[in-house]
C-alpha cells in the first residue's frame, strides 16, 4: 500500500516539475495526503481514481480521506482491513451445504446443488437435496379413493421430474405448487360430497382420504412460491406457511380457520437444525363434511362435535418434538344434541339439589319433634313423684 502511494506521488511530482521536485511541495505519505503550493495545504489522494481495480473486478472502492475501503457484493469477501480485492466465496468448502448426497458446484458469487436420481431440492438450487419416494403416488385398486386418480398421477409425474428420473416422451413443463394445491382442494371437495351422498362415511374411507392428503401435501408445500397460501371453499379450508431462509427460522406460528386453530413454533416445524433442507412449512387443512363416521363392523355411527383436520409439518421426525403443538377445536354450530344433553344434565342436577334440601328439612323436623316429646314425658314423671 505504501509503495503504491509513493509511486503515485512521484508521478505527480514529475509531471509538475518535469522530473525535478519543486520548492514548497511537501508529501504526507503516511496519511495518504500531500501538500502543495505556498499554503502547505494537504490534499487527499483518491486511491479509487488512481487505481481503478484496487478492489478487484467485483468490489466497489470508496474513498475515505487519507484511506479507502473496498465493499464486496453478496457471494464475495475480502480479508484484512477492507483494503484488499474482493474474491469469490467458495460455498462448496462448507460441509453439508448440499446435504449428504448433493454435489456442490461453485459459481461466481453463488453455488448450485446438483441432486442425484431419487433426490431433489424442489427447484431451489441452493437448498439441500432430500429424498423423494414416488411410488407412494401410484394408484392402487381398492386403496385409492375414486376421484384421486388424476391428482395422484400428476403428483407422481412431478415427483419423477423433480427427482431427475427419465420420463417417457419429450420433456414437459411440470405443474406449479399453486396449481397442484388448487387441484387437491377441488378433488377433496368432490370426495367429501361423494362420501356424503352415500349416506355414511366409513372410518376406512376417511383414513384413505387423510393419508392421501398427507402424502400430497408433503410434495406440494415445498413447491409453493408465496410465504402464506390460503384456499377456502364450501367444503375445505387450507392454510400453508412456508419459509425459505438460509438459516432455520425461529419464533411462534399461528394458523386459524373457521373451527380450528393451530399454535406451534418454527423450531418444532424444523426439528434438527442439522437436517434443515433450506425450507420449512406447516399446514392446517380442515374438512367441513366429515362430521360423522360409520363403523362397518359394529354398524354404529359416531357424530363428531368438531371439524376433522390434517396438520402437516416439514419435520419428518415427529416421534420427538422439541416443543408442543396446540390444536384448539371449536364445536360445530347447530350441535343441538350437545345442547340437549347439557340442558337435561342441568335439570337433573337442580332436581337432585331440591330433593336433597327437602330431605334435610324433613329430617330436622322429625328430630326436633322426637326431642320435644321426650322432654314432655320427663316433666310429667317428675310431677307425679
Amino acid at each position: 500500500m505504501g509503495a503504491i502511494i509513493f509511486l503515485l506521488i512521484l508521478a505527480l511530482l514529475k509531471d509538475y516539475g518535469h522530473g525535478a521536485p519543486q520548492e514548497g511541495i511537501t508529501v504526507c505519505v503516511s496519511l495518504g495526503l500531500m501538500t502543495t503550493g505556498g499554503t502547505q495545504q494537504c490534499l487527499d489522494i483518491d486511491e479509487c481514481v488512481g487505481i481503478p481495480d484496487i478492489c478487484g473486478k467485483w468490489g466497489t472502492c470508496r474513498n475515505q480521506g487519507c484511506s479507502y475501503l473496498c465493499t464486496c457484493p453478496n457471494g464475495f469477501r475480502n480479508s484484512g482491513n477492507g483494503q484488499t480485492p474482493c474474491a469469490d466465496i467458495d460455498e462448496c468448502n462448507t460441509d453439508g451445504v448440499c446435504g449428504n448426497v448433493g454435489i456442490c458446484q461453485n459459481l461466481i458469487s453463488s453455488y448450485w446443488c446438483q441432486c442425484p436420481a431419487g433426490f431433489t431440492n424442489f427447484g431451489k438450487n441452493q437448498a439441500k437435496c432430500v429424498e423423494l419416494i414416488c411410488d407412494q403416488y401410484e394408484t392402487q385398486p381398492g386403496q385409492t379413493l375414486p376421484g384421486f386418480d388424476r391428482l395422484l398421477s400428476l403428483l407422481r409425474n412431478n415427483c419423477l421430474g423433480l427427482s431427475n428420473s427419465m420420463l417417457p416422451g419429450p420433456t414437459r413443463l411440470l405443474p406449479t405448487g399453486d396449481v397442484l394445491l388448487t387441484l387437491l382442494v377441488n378433488t377433496t371437495d368432490v370426495v367429501q360430497l361423494g362420501l356424503q351422498s352415500n349416506g355414511h362415511r366409513s372410518s376406512s374411507e376417511v383414513t384413505k382420504l387423510l393419508r392421501t392428503i398427507e402424502i400430497s401435501i408433503r410434495l406440494i408445500a415445498p413447491l409453493l412460491t408465496e410465504n402464506v397460501t390460503r384456499i377456502e371453499t364450501n367444503h375445505t379450508e387450507v392454510e400453508i406457511m412456508v419459509r425459505r431462509d438460509k438459516t432455520p427460522p425461529k419464533g411462534p406460528i399461528s394458523l386459524t380457520n373457521e373451527n380450528t386453530q393451530l399454535d406451534t413454533t418454527w423450531e418444532t416445524v424444523v426439528g434438527d437444525d442439522q437436517n434443515y433442507p433450506g425450507f420449512a412449512y406447516v399446514v392446517l387443512l380442515s374438512y367441513r363434511n366429515l362430521d360423522s363416521l360409520k363403523d362397518h363392523t359394529s354398524h354404529q355411527s359416531q357424530q363428531l362435535m368438531s371439524s376433522a383436520a390434517t396438520v402437516s409439518v416439514s419435520n419428518s421426525n415427529t416421534t420427538y418434538l422439541p416443543q408442543q403443538v396446540n390444536l384448539t377445536f371449536h364445536h360445530l354450530q347447530g350441535s343441538g344434541q350437545l345442547s340437549l344433553v347439557m340442558w337435561v344434565g342441568v335439570v337433573v342436577a337442580l332436581t337432585c339439589v331440591f330433593l336433597s334440601l327437602i330431605t334435610t328439612l324433613w329430617c330436622r323436623f322429625v328430630s326436633r319433634k322426637r326431642r320435644g316429646g321426650r322432654r314432655l314425658q320427663q316433666d310429667v314423671q317428675l310431677h307425679r313423684k
